[in-house]
């Protein structure tokens, strides 16, 4: 896999936590436990790795190290600011929205699992 095909597929899984985050979940607020403001707070920082991604799949020098790094602190940082809602809001946060995000870190734990093995292939071969 290439640097170019793991930063498209992260792109990819960006803009859906976004949609979710930004315009879907918020309308089963009884369901998840969380406040609106916390997940439009996490839909505003994935849509900026979302940009970001874009960023880096338009510019000339997709091979650079930055990118693959900066992409995969993001995801990490996201999971870390997940992780802490789900702390921070443990005695109100539903079952659903429990599944939600463990899911969602699963496959975003993934995803830099993934990076990490492009990053060291490409980068240190």
């Amino acid at each position: 896999m290439s640097v170019q095909q793991i930063l498209r597929i992260d792109n990819f899984g960006a803009l859906i936590s976004f949609i979710l985050l930004a315009f879907i979940l918020p309308h089963y607020i009884a369901f998840i436990g969380l406040p609106k403001v916390i997940l439009y707070g996490l839909a505003i920082y994935a849509f900026l790795l979302y940009l970001l991604g874009l960023y880096f799949l338009r510019s000339a020098d997709l091979e650079r190290l930055s990118s693959l790094l900066a992409i995969m602190i993001g995801n990490s940082i996201y999971c870390v600011l997940s992780l802490s809602v789900i702390y921070v809001y443990t005695a109100t946060i539903k079952p659903l929205g429990l599944v939600y995000f463990i899911v969602e870190k699963i496959i975003v734990l993934a995803m830099v699992y993934l990076e990490w093995k492009v990053y060291k292939k490409t980068f240190h071969s």
